[in-house]
């Protein structure tokens, strides 16, 4: 080709470039072309009107892209149409209509999708499918809504043989675009509702016929909730047929049968049914008349016959009621006596635990006023005490100025009268802690001691029970004050450092007092055995996701690798929180534990009286365990064995270390928590309801006074060794009730009198173990 001349499209002739028409076929010159719908002629992009067949192109082009919108119509499935020159069909870019999903090919391969929106013409068709300027594009526009269709089927035949004619109404929706186009659009120019009826009306025709053949039609007639025994195998026989075109059946809509047969039966059975009715009617009648006829007598001989029969009847009946009459009262009577003595019974009950909340009160008064004697006792042995230190501080000083006073004139007096002067003063300090040590032991084995009759029977003297009533209960304040004042040994005087020779002989060291030895219970707990139990406890917590609250719930020590012991009552709240899908955490000093559930002690309150009435002190078989999510502990105490526990007694030191923190104001730290240490001696041994126990296997509830309050409950009891006899459990308290600002009552604790707290032994968790 030259420089200003091209080749026609249409027939490969030289035509100038300035032409409009090729000057042998006529056919027209463009830059871009298109091809015509009708004749198949490459006519100019730009052009209204085949030059060939006159066929309107614009009309052709446009008749699915409106204003550069692809557009479905309502009743087309799917349609197919070519594009040959994009960027002069499409002017700025192309909008996909809402419901419609755009598919590209480019010589018969799928290149890309567009879904519905918008999309700028800039470098649309090149970045999709490189295509250049004067290629074309093939769109198939798929409808993405679903399709209700009408099948028509006839001469359906149920189990019974019976012909009857039906209308389905079924949702298709497009599952699979690449396989729907494939297998049902190929090379269709469109496809509407009707075609897809036209395709699958064998399938769904064979499908109903199967799922009819094992039905009975007048059944499903005549209950709509029936034709699911249709409509479910016909979906279970149809849906595979549609996934391998790309098709889901939605739903089916609407499922009536008909036909003359159908019909015939029903007017059948209606007819049967109204024939059935009126022999019904017919044969009532014929009872009702005879039952008149029965009750007309034909004679007086029957009337009267029928009058003593009435009589009789009459007059048994009336027996009856008054023999109904006397029974009904005897039942009301004793029904007032039972009441009577009801009400009798509690007022007696009601006088009963009047006096026995007065003998309480008493009680309590005199435990307060005997406690106020006590305290007042406690001041005046401490008094005494101080007055007996000073005193030994003054006879110190006096020893001091006496042995100053021996050292001035040693030179002067002989060695044997020196002696002599020595072993009086040591005896006369060695009497003196003679009898502080007296005095002290027998304050001691005198501990408890409150009336004056049995000090005298006793053998105490009337100066040692005046001094004995002012030392009762200050044991520990005398053993330490007499342990501290230890007397001094005179020293001996300097030698001359001429002498080459010591003239005196040599002098005995008088005997030093030996102090008493403590008990186990006045023996202080070793630090790293409470450091030792304190890494083992952790804090309980619930904390609410939501908002980010913390909910503290109490105390809980590792016993095993991964399991906290803690009480009952607190496993039940927690178990609660698990339930709530809440997050349950346990904060020990080395790193957080997340809580993923919980074991319960099956005998846990089970019983609430005991063997002889008894109401019970605090919850029995209060313990339980609470599990790990991941991981194991470092450490876990050790629990006391059986021998340990047989051996617990009044009086032995034990301690707890956990976070009593209910009352306490801020209440903890989550990020940094610390540990309380409390201790305190046994107080008693018993059962669950403060009754001596009968044997070691009811000796379960441990009674201490080392101080408890909220968020104690699950803290671990140890002995002097750090070994665990016990779970911190309850204390003895009293409520108090207070209207707030609101009227409404608020309830609150008040420690008792009595300071009581309890813990239980820790054998009743080998049950969850």
């Amino acid at each position: 080709m030259g420089l200003f001349n091209h080749t026609c499209a249409n027939c490969g002739h030289s035509v100038s470039n300035k032409a409009k028409f090729c000057s042998a076929c006529r056919a027209q010159q463009a830059e871009s072309w298109t091809t015509c719908d009708k004749c198949s002629s490459s006519v100019g992009a730009d052009s209204d009107y085949c030059w060939k067949c006159s066929t309107n192109l614009k009309t052709q082009a446009e008749r699915r892209i409106y204003d550069d919108r692809w557009i479905a119509s309502p009743n087309d499935f799917a349609i197919r149409m070519v594009i040959r020159t994009p960027k002069a069909t499409l002017r700025h870019g192309v909008e996909v209509a809402s419901g419609t999903l755009g598919l590209l090919f480019e010589n018969g391969q799928l290149r890309d999708k567009l879904l519905p929106g918008y999309h700028a013409q800039d470098s649309l068709w090149q970045r999709l499918t490189g295509s250049s300027q004067g290629d074309s594009v093939e769109v198939v526009l798929v409808n993405t809504r679903s399709a209700e269709l009408d099948f028509s089927i006839h001469s359906l035949r149920d189990k019974a043989m019976i012909p009857v004619d039906a209308r389905l109404r079924l949702e298709f929706e497009v599952a699979s675009v690449a396989d729907f186009v494939d297998t049902v659009v190929k090379q269709r120019s469109t496809l509407d509702a009707n075609d897809l009826v036209s395709l699958f009306q064998g399938d769904v025709e064979a499908c109903l016929r199967a799922a009819v053949a094992e039905c009975d039609i007048r059944e499903v007639t005549a209950d709509l909730r029936a034709r699911d025994r249709v409509a479910t195998p016909l979906k279970e026989k149809l849906s595979p047929i549609l996934v391998r075109h790309g098709l889901r059946l939605a739903d089916v809509r609407l499922a009536q049968f008909g036909g003359q047969a159908l019909e015939e039966l029903i007017e059948r059975d209606g007819i049967l049914a109204q024939a059935a009715l009126r022999a019904d009617q017919e044969l009532t009648m014929r009872r009702f008349d005879k039952q008149i006829e029965m009750n007309l007598f034909t004679s007086e001989l029957q009337l009267q016959e029928a009058m003593q029969s009435i009589s009789h009847e009459y007059g048994l009946k009336q027996a009856e009621r008054e023999h109904w009459t006397t029974l009904w009262k005897r039942q009301k009577s004793h029904e007032l006596t039972v009441d009577d003595l009801t009400k009798e019974r509690e007022m007696r009950m009601q006088e009963i635990d009047r006096r026995f909340d007065e003998d309480r009160k008493a009680r309590e008064l005199e435990s307060e006023q005997r406690q106020h004697g006590r305290d007042e006792s406690v001041k005046d042995a401490t008094h005494l005490v101080q007055v007996d230190g000073i005193q030994h501080e003054q006879k110190q000083k006096k020893l001091a100025d006496a042995i100053d006073t021996w050292k001035k004139v040693e030179d002067i007096k002989g060695k044997r009268e020196i002696d002599r002067t020595n072993l009086d003063l040591a005896a006369k300090e060695e009497t003196a802690r003679i009898e502080r040590e007296n005095k002290i032991k027998l304050a001691q084995g005198f501990q408890g001691i409150e009336t004056q009759a049995a000090l005298v029977a006793s053998g105490a003297t009337a100066d040692q029970i005046i001094e004995l009533a002012k030392f009762a209960g200050t044991r520990r304040t005398i053993v330490t004050k007499s342990s501290t004042s230890n007397d001094v040994t005179p020293k001996e005087p300097p030698s001359d450092e001429g002498n080459t020779t010591d003239p005196r002989p040599p002098q005995k060291p008088s005997p030093s007092p030996k102090d008493p030895k403590p008990k186990s219970s006045d023996r202080s707990i070793d630090p790293k055995i409470v450091a030792q139990v304190e890494s083992c406890v952790a804090l309980v917590y619930v904390r609410d996701q939501a908002n980010g609250t913390v909910d503290i719930s109490g105390t809980a020590f590792a016993n095993g690798p991964n399991t906290l012991a803690t009480t009952m009552h607190q496993v039940e709240e927690i178990q609660k929180a698990l339930d709530e899908d809440r997050k349950v955490e346990a904060q020990l000093p080395d790193r957080v534990y997340t809580i993923k559930g919980t074991i319960k002690h099956s005998a846990y309150n089970l019983d609430t009286k005991g063997p002889g009435g008894e109401i019970l002190v605090v919850p029995m078989n209060d313990v339980g365990l609470l599990i790990i999510e991941a991981g194991e502990f470092s450490s876990h105490l050790t629990l006391a064995d059986g021998k340990t526990l047989k051996s617990l007694h009044m009086g032995q030191k034990v301690f707890y270390v956990g976070y009593p923190i209910e009352e306490v104001k801020g209440g903890a730290n989550i990020r940094r928590p610390q540990a309380w240490f409390k201790d305190g001696t046994i107080g008693s041994i018993t059962d669950f309801w403060s009754g001596a126990p009968e044997n070691d296997a009811d000796a379960l509830l441990i009674n201490h006074s080392c101080p408890t309050t909220g968020g104690a409950s699950g803290s671990p009891l140890c002995n002097e060794r750090g070994h665990v006899i016990g779970i911190v459990s309850a204390r003895n308290h009293s409520n108090t009730y207070q209207q707030d600002s609101q009227g409404q009552m608020e309830v609150g604790k008040q420690t008792s009198a009595v300071q009581t707290n309890y813990a239980q032994r820790i054998d009743l968790l080998q049950a969850l173990i």
